[in-house]
């Protein structure tokens, strides 16, 4: 359990730091990598079962959500402190 804790806490430090950079791909790069992800996941699934397949492309996407929040709270604070007052 503490290798589980101790990886998120570096994949959203990563997060946050790719957010940060000046280019706004870099912080849209490990999200894209999670939907890709859940994306195979679901294919690798093989079932017929809609609903299977939408829980378990949702199950997978949470994290994504979380890696977008970071994205765009790290944005909008930036862009908040870099506007003149």
């Amino acid at each position: 359990m503490p290798e589980f804790i101790a990886a998120i806490i570096v994949i959203v430090a990563l997060q946050t730091y790719l957010s940060g950079r000046q280019q706004a791909m870099l912080g849209l790069i490990l999200p894209i990598l999670n939907i890709l992800y859940a994306i195979f996941m679901v294919v690798r699934l093989g079932t017929d079962d809609r609903m299977e397949m939408f829980s378990t492309f949702v199950l997978f996407n949470v994290s994504t959500v979380m890696l977008m929040v970071v994205y765009i709270t790290v944005k909008k604070t930036k862009y908040d402190k870099d506007k003149p007052a």
